[in-house]
């Protein structure tokens, strides 16, 4: 979940202390929320201190600019008080659709399908199954993000192409197997490099 003045689910659009993208919530595999600063200004205020990064668990408050948020636990039973604007599926296929949008690729089954592990990095022991694409991978992507400093905020896509799934690089800092390349059909074990993190990909 992202939140800025101009970008993310959470949006402070008069407040001239939050930036454009400001940071975002991500889930680590342990099932553990942590706020992560996308490196603003101003940062996140947490007991009246400055944090980059910080857990966050039902009670904890902090600020972003002017607005004061609190992580409360929701009862299913009080869902019903709370709008649900859409379910998980038509979230997917709305990620899907925005993605081909961004991309040159269009919404499609990968075949076979994927499997992105973290071996090193911030985000390391994390692993991620593709089943469709174009599947965007980024520190600050609406669709799969992971941690890492220097990284571009959009970091690679991954898509079905003729032949089998594809990696497209959208930025230089990406090396697919050590090397900087425009595309690349996928193999079983190929390594992605995006700053101090390392991907390794399986196929099937």
């Amino acid at each position: 979940m992202v939140m800025g003045r101009r970008q993310g689910q959470i949006q402070l659009p008069l407040d001239s202390n939050v930036s454009s993208v400001h940071g975002r919530v991500i889930s680590l595999p342990n099932g553990q929320l942590l706020l992560q600063d996308a490196g603003s200004q101003n940062q996140f205020l947490v007991n009246g201190h400055k944090v980059e990064t910080v857990g966050i668990s039902e009670g904890t408050r902090f600020q972003v600019g002017q607005s004061l948020f609190e992580v409360l636990r929701i009862k299913e039973s009080e869902l019903s008080q709370y709008s649900v604007e859409r379910s998980w599926k038509d979230a997917v296929f709305a990620v899907l659709k925005k993605n081909s949008l961004l991309g040159t690729s269009s919404a499609a089954p990968l075949s076979p399908t994927v499997q992105v592990e973290c071996l090193q990095g911030p985000s390391a022991e994390t692993t991620w199954l593709l089943g469709f694409g174009p599947r965007i991978f980024g520190p600050l992507s609406e669709d799969i993000s992971f941690l890492e400093k220097d990284s571009p905020d959009q970091a690679f896509e991954i898509s079905q192409g003729p032949l089998g799934p594809l990696i497209r690089p959208l930025a230089k800092k990406v090396l697919i197997n050590g090397q900087s390349l425009d595309e690349k059909l996928l193999d079983d074990g190929d390594e992605i490099r995006v700053g101090t993190s390392l991907f390794k990909v399986r196929l099937g």
